[in-house]
C-alpha cells in the first residue's frame, strides 16, 4: 500500500516540479480511488488518465482507504496548489461520519467473523472467491446496509451530509 504522500493518500510525494506550468486535476475518493486491490499504483485510473493526457496536465490522487467526505475535503483544501478539475468518487458509506456526528450508530461489520480459516484464506486471497462469497446474503451485511439506509432517511444526518457535499462542490 505504497507510496503514501504528505496528505496520507496513496500517491507519490508532491513536488513543485510536478505541477509547475501544468493544469491540475484532482482524483478524490476512498479506497476505490486509491486503487485498493491494485498492486502497482500506476495502474489506477488517475495514473492511466495522466499518462494519456499531454504533459500539460498533472493528476494528483487523493485516494485514501476509508476516506469520507470530510477527510477528502480537508485533503484538497490543504493542498498548496489550485486545481482545474476534480474527479470525485462517491460511495454510500461516505455518510458514516455525518451519521456518527448526529448520534446515529452505523453498524460496523466484522468482515469475516466466525469464518472457517481454510475458507477465509481463499476469500481474502482470490478476487473470484471473494466476489462469490459476497454475492450471497450475509446477515452482517444486511445490518450494515440497514444502518446506512437509516442514516440517509434521517433528516438531520442527510442535511449535514449534503452540507459536506455542498462544501466540496463550492470548493470545486
Amino acid at each position: 500500500w505504497k507510496p503514501i504522500n504528505q496528505s496520507k493518500a496513496r500517491d507519490i510525494p508532491y513536488r513543485k516540479e510536478r505541477f509547475k506550468n501544468k493544469k491540475i486535476i484532482f482524483a478524490l475518493g476512498d479506497s476505490f480511488t486509491a486503487g485498493y486491490g491494485i498492486n502497482n499504483y500506476k495502474d489506477r485510473f488517475s495514473n492511466v488518465l495522466e499518462s494519456k493526457l499531454s504533459n500539460k496536465y498533472s493528476v494528483f490522487n487523493f485516494g485514501a482507504n476509508g476516506a469520507g467526505t470530510l477527510s477528502e475535503i480537508i485533503m484538497v483544501k490543504e493542498f498548496p496548489v489550485y486545481h482545474q478539475l476534480i474527479i470525485f468518487q462517491y460511495f454510500l458509506n461516505d455518510i458514516e461520519l455525518a451519521c456518527s456526528i448526529e448520534g446515529k450508530e452505523v453498524y460496523k461489520r466484522p468482515l469475516y467473523f466466525g469464518m472457517n480459516g481454510f475458507l477465509k484464506f481463499f476469500v481474502e486471497n482470490s478476487y473470484f472467491v471473494n466476489y462469490m462469497y459476497w454475492e450471497f446474503p450475509h446477515n452482517v451485511r444486511d445490518k450494515y446496509s440497514i444502518s446506512l439506509f437509516e442514516c440517509f432517511e434521517d433528516g438531520n444526518v442527510l442535511k449535514r451530509h449534503l452540507s459536506e457535499l455542498n462544501e466540496l462542490r463550492t470548493f470545486a
